[in-house]
């Protein structure tokens, strides 16, 4: 917010400079347009944090009993999870349409909240493009035309034009990927499992060419009104509006599937070297400590624990201690020894 803050005073001062209200009908109009994107982005910022996700209440049950044996139960909420809800380890709640854990906001996005931050990566990014394009015309004119202001001045509104174009940037790029997310009703996490289920169709099941019928996905235009249009009976949180050929819980049912092939493929591992759960490990793990899973969960381990290994990547293994489920995280490889042969490469 820092940043968005000096871009816009940035542009505030080329503004007043070399367009300002007085001079013309146009000038006021822009002037105007100008000073609503600050309003706008603080205060759908500040609606995003404050709305949340939603989440399941604790000891949640579905309507009907019979429906339980599609969902996903949650030791730490001690609930059933509902369709397409995922249990965060940083708001310690299950979050409804959990699409990932923001820390701008230290909140997740989610159903409540997703057209807020929407609203909010859209003010960000335009603002700071109106902003710079009128700090880059102030500076040329200071710098190659005529200096008419004091230099430190020129040089503090120039220097904001580069946070300007890193917002631009970094902001855009999020701002395409989460207008993605919304156009196919499918959030990063979802991504994820259907990815998952493709392999276990082509691999597991043999199924080759075939892909897993996303249930959400209702069209580009209905998937954009269910973020941004009218409240809408069918969608609560609790309950989406599926396609007509797709069970109301496909998702849920293929991700207990694929939490049954994990607990099948996982591997027993014993500790022979502690790790205090830091990132970049520079003293104890200097050859892997670049590449440390800095977005991820890191698992403190003592030596002699019990690991239980579910997957792995480049240098990591991630898994739970002595049985534990609930404390997960990435482990250096290099600190762990296999208790059996592992089935497959993790």
């Amino acid at each position: 917010m820092a940043t968005i803050g000096i871009v816009w005073c940035g542009g505030l001062i080329s503004l007043i400079t070399y367009f300002p209200p007085s001079k013309s009908l146009k000038n006021q109009l822009n002037f105007f347009f100008y000073f609503c994107w600050l309003p706008f982005t603080v205060s759908n910022y500040f609606k995003a944090i404050l709305y949340g996700p939603g989440s399941a209440p604790k000891g949640w049950k579905p309507k009907f009993k019979e429906d339980e044996q599609f969902l996903q139960y949650c030791k730490v909420c001690e609930g059933f999870k509902p369709p397409r809800a995922h249990h965060c380890r940083k708001c310690k709640r299950c979050c409804l349409k959990m699409d990932h854990h923001c820390i701008w906001l230290s909140q997740c996005v989610g159903y409540r909240n997703q057209a807020s931050f929407m609203y909010f990566l859209f003010g960000a990014v335009f603002g700071a493009l109106h902003g710079t394009v009128h700090i880059i015309f102030f500076s040329y004119q200071q710098l190659w035309v005529r200096l008419t202001l004091q230099p430190k001045l020129v040089l503090a509104v120039m220097v904001s034009s580069g946070f300007g174009i890193g917002t631009v940037i970094a902001v855009g790029i999020l701002l395409y990927s989460q207008l993605q997310i919304v156009l196919t009703n499918m959030t990063g996490i979802e991504s994820w499992i259907v990815e998952k289920a493709n392999w276990r169709l082509n691999e597991v099941l043999e199924k080759k060419n075939e892909e897993f019928n996303y249930p959400y996905d209702l069209g580009k235009s209905a998937n954009f009104w269910q973020v941004f249009g009218r409240p809408d009976e069918k969608v609560n949180g609790f309950d989406f509006p599926v396609k007509e050929d797709c069970h109301k819980y496909s998702l849920s049912i293929e991700q207990l599937l694929q939490k049954k092939i994990k607990e099948e493929r996982s591997v027993p591992f014993k500790c022979v070297k502690p790790y205090s759960g830091r990132k970049c490990p520079f003293l104890s793990y200097p050859k892997i400590a670049i590449f440390t899973p800095l977005l991820s969960d890191l698992l403190q381990i003592q030596e002699g624990d019990e690991i239980t290994v579910t997957r792995g990547k480049r240098h990591w293994y991630y898994g739970y201690k002595n049985g534990n489920k609930t404390i997960r995280g990435f482990m250096p490889k290099t600190a762990l020894k296999a208790v059996e042969e592992p089935k497959k490469e993790l």
